[in-house]
C-alpha cells in the first residue's frame, strides 16, 4: 500500500482482518501485528491520526460500532478529514463492553459523575455497548428510563435485564413466583400460580417495605413445600447484598440459600454469573469472549463470572466495592478504576 499510488475505493483483506480483529483468536494483539509495526516505522514521526501519507489521504474505515465480520467495505474518502475523536477512526484496539448499572452508574438512584459522559466517549471510540443488571425491582422499561434521566444515552434494547431472562427460561411453565409487583409483568409466557408449581422463581429484594411482604416466612414455606413436591428452583440472582446510600442491605440470596438447604437442592441462576446471562450479552453484541469487557463494582458476580466465561474484566471503586475483598480474596480483575469517569482513559492505555 505504501508503494502505490490509491485513486479510488477498494477492499483490502488484510487491512480488514486487522481492523476488525479477526485476530483475536491467536491471542495476539492486532496493535503489535507485524505489519502494523513495519508501517509504524517506516511513519515514524508522523501523527498517525492526522499525518498519513497523502498517498493514503482517503482511508476511512466504517464507523467502528456499525462494523461486523463480512461487512468491511472501505470508505476512502472520507479520511482526510478525520480527527482522533471521529467515530471512523482507525480503532484497532476496539472493544465490546458490558456495563453493570447499579454500582456503577448509580447508588440507590444517586448518579455517580461522570457516567454519562464516559457512556457517550465510548461510543465514540467505537466501542459497543450492552448494560447487564441483576436489578429485579424494576421493569426494564423503567430502568431504561432511569438512565435517561441521568444524562446516559442508551435504547431500551441494549438493557439486558433478569426478568427477561427467567421468561425466557420458564415460558410455558407453572411458576410460583416470589418476586417484586413491578417486574410481575416482565414476566411474559409464564403462568404464574400459587400451588401445583412446576417451578419456584425467588426475585431479589429492594429498600421498601415490599420485601417484608415478599419474603414472608408464610411465603417461603411455600415455596419450600413446592420444592418438596417436586418444583424446580430457580432465582434471578444469588446476591448476598448491595450497596445502598444507607450502607450495605441484605438482598435475596440469602433466601435463596435457605431454600437449597431445606429442600436439598441448586438453584438455577438466571442472571449474573450465569453462563446463560453472559452468553446472551455476547450474542447480541456479536462478541467474542476474549474480546469483551466486563465492567462492574461487584468482584463475585461482575469479576469473577466474567473471567470465568473467558472476559477481560474492570472492577470500579464504587457501590459494592471494598479493597479488603480485592486484596484477600482470589479474583484479581484486569484493571481496577476510581469509578466509570476513568474507564475510557483507562482502555485507551491498556487496550
Amino acid at each position: 500500500m505504501l508503494d502505490k499510488p490509491l485513486d479510488r475505493e477498494f477492499s483490502v483483506s488484510r487491512l480488514r482482518a486487522l481492523v476488525l480483529g479477526h485476530r483475536a483468536q491467536d491471542g495476539a494483539l492486532t496493535r503489535d501485528d507485524p505489519a502494523l509495526l513495519r508501517v509504524r516505522e517506516r511513519r515514524r514521526g508522523l501523527d498517525f491520526e492526522n499525518g498519513l501519507d497523502a498517498r493514503l489521504r482517503f482511508l476511512c474505515v466504517l464507523a467502528a460500532r456499525a462494523a461486523r465480520p463480512g461487512e468491511a467495505q472501505l470508505d476512502l474518502r472520507e479520511r482526510q478529514d478525520d480527527g482522533p475523536g471521529h467515530p471512523n477512526r482507525l480503532a484497532v484496539h476496539m472493544a465490546a463492553i458490558l456495563l453493570d448499572v447499579d454500582g456503577v452508574f448509580h447508588v440507590s438512584g444517586d448518579q455517580i459523575p461522570g457516567g454519562a459522559d464516559a457512556v457517550r466517549r465510548l461510543r465514540s471510540d467505537g466501542h459497543r455497548i450492552r448494560f447487564v443488571t441483576n436489578n429485579t425491582t424494576r421493569t426494564r422499561a423503567q430502568q431504561a428510563e432511569d438512565l435517561r434521566a441521568m444524562g446516559l444515552e442508551l435504547d431500551e434494547e441494549e438493557l439486558q435485564t433478569t426478568p427477561r431472562a427467567a421468561a425466557h427460561a420458564l415460558r410455558g411453565k407453572r411458576v410460583l413466583a416470589l418476586t417484586m409487583h413491578a417486574i410481575v409483568g416482565e414476566l411474559d409466557g409464564v403462568e404464574l400460580v400459587g400451588e401445583d408449581a412446576e417451578a419456584v422463581l425467588l426475585g431479589g429484594a429492594d429498600e421498601t417495605p415490599e420485601s417484608n411482604l415478599v419474603f414472608s416466612f408464610m411465603n417461603l414455606a411455600r415455596a419450600f413445600h413446592e420444592l418438596q413436591a417436586g418444583a424446580e428452583l430457580y432465582c434471578l440472582h444469588k446476591n448476598r447484598w448491595w450497596q445502598t446510600k444507607d450502607g450495605p442491605l441484605l438482598d435475596a440470596g440469602a433466601f435463596v440459600a435457605g431454600l437449597e438447604y431445606a429442600a436439598d437442592t441448586e438453584a438455577i441462576v438466571l442472571g449474573k454469573p450465569s453462563t446463560a446471562f453472559f452468553e446472551a450479552a455476547l450474542a447480541a453484541l456479536d462478541a467474542d469472549a476474549g474480546m469483551t469487557w466486563m465492567v462492574g463494582d461487584d468482584i463475585e458476580s461482575d469479576i469473577a463470572g466474567a473471567q470465568a466465561h473467558g472476559m477481560k474484566t474492570v472492577l470500579v471503586r464504587t457501590g459494592k466495592f471494598r479493597p479488603d475483598a480485592v486484596e484477600s480474596g482470589n479474583v484479581r480483575p484486569d484493571g481496577i478504576v476510581s469509578s466509570i469517569a476513568q474507564l475510557p482513559d483507562w482502555l485507551e492505555q491498556n487496550v
